[in-house]
């Protein structure tokens, strides 16, 4: 990676899911720190295996079944975490997840286990409200009218906005790292927090990583204008072009992550290359 400067300031801090992915799951170690704070767990690092991100299925389209980071924790733990950074998008964020929790919890099944596969948890970072949302830490669970839960399987949605009302003070600082500009501003809190913090510059420092994240920033861009000008005009088609132009550029942001995950995982380039519309040269670069 290129020699990071010394400098208090990032582009991309822990929000963008790209980031927050190379960062933690290069840091295991603070995967596991962030998970005992919100799990209340004691998850160590030699416990955790980082596993395919991908679910299988037909009812999920592959460019959209990537988890951010899937964890198997001793084979009694299925862990999903993701990160959403805003609402540019046009689905129901808590259907999405109850759809991923869903298909971890049928793949954790296996013949005879009757039932009784690990249990999964999702959990979802957000950088913005949710309706009926209102703590910082919000639980969904399969429970009974009395509350009482019937199922083990979990999916938390954790507002990052609301951090300054999260009462585990340990948790929050995690919290208030992930959406902070200046990351050095926590340096020497922990040593965990020190290699997290050190993983997100060398992130920022990646050319190819940086190449990926302008891309995926110029796409938000060009969202945004195109909602911007269709309700400020009213005009639907000035909508519609613009939200083409921005899934066409999100739909390649997407595929070049596809492929780099499968080559990542010892594919043939000739091979990603049919699976893909990717040419062999553009995959060579990934």
């Amino acid at each position: 990676m290129t020699q990071i400067k010394e400098t208090n300031s990032i582009r991309y801090n822990l929000t963008y899911d790209v980031v927050f992915k190379e960062t933690f799951t290069s840091s295991l170690k603070g995967t596991c720190d962030l998970l005992n704070k919100i799990l209340n767990e004691n998850i160590k690092e030699d416990e955790v295996i980082i596993t395919s991100n991908e679910l299988l299925g037909e009812s999920v389209d592959v460019k959209n079944s990537l988890l951010d980071i899937r964890l198997n924790v001793l084979k009694r733990l299925d862990i999903n975490l993701e990160m959403q950074r805003s609402r540019n998008y046009n689905y129901s964020l808590i259907e999405r997840m109850i759809i991923y929790n869903s298909k971890m919890i049928s793949e954790s099944m296996t013949p005879g286990s009757l039932y009784q596969g690990k249990k999964c948890i999702s959990i979802v970072f957000i950088n913005f409200s949710l309706e009926d949302f209102e703590e910082c830490v919000n639980i969904i669970s399969y429970r009974k009218k009395d509350g009482k839960q019937v199922s083990k399987h979990e999916i938390y949605v954790i507002d990052l906005t609301k951090s300054d009302s999260c009462d585990n003070l340990e948790l929050k600082r995690w919290l208030e790292l992930i959406k902070s500009e200046n990351p050095q501003s926590f340096k020497g809190e922990s040593k965990i927090m020190d290699e997290v913090i050190k993983k997100v510059f060398e992130v920022n420092a990646d050319e190819k990583i940086r190449a990926r994240l302008d891309s995926q920033e110029m796409y938000a861009i060009d969202y945004n204008i195109a909602m911007g000008e269709a309700e400020e005009k009213g005009m639907q088609r000035g909508l519609q072009k613009g939200l083409q132009k921005g899934l066409e550029q999100g739909s390649r942001i997407k595929e070049l992550e596809i492929a780099k995950n499968m080559k990542d995982m010892g594919l043939d380039i000739e091979v990603i290359s049919k699976a893909t519309s990717l040419s062999v040269e553009e995959i060579n670069k990934l």
